[in-house]
């Protein structure tokens, strides 16, 4: 994986995401993202706090923010801000 790049969650407009295929290729890495956004999302919800999502673009870019999830389904999460990210672009979430 190259460096991340973190960026404020104001520019993930600016970037294009695919979930044609998952970042992730171990059913056991996929299963712990799941798990982590669930408690990311109780984290946002009930406290505001802040999770660092590392995700990779559509061209294989490094990202990662600082926010607060707000929404999570079996294919996206909506970011504070009303921002759309497919989970299968999101790499990890560190607490």
């Amino acid at each position: 994986m190259t460096a991340t790049q973190l960026i404020p969650k104001e520019s993930l407009n600016a970037f294009h995401f695919t979930s044609a295929s998952d970042v992730l290729q171990n059913l056991d890495s996929k299963k712990r993202r799941q798990i982590d956004l669930e408690k990311a999302l109780v984290l946002g919800n009930g406290y505001q706090g802040k999770v660092k999502i590392t995700m990779v673009t559509a061209d294989n870019q490094v990202l990662a923010v600082q926010t607060t999830i707000w929404s999570v389904s079996d294919n996206h999460v909506t970011l504070k801000g009303g921002t759309n990210i497919p989970v299968s672009s999101i790499y990890s979430i560190e607490f």
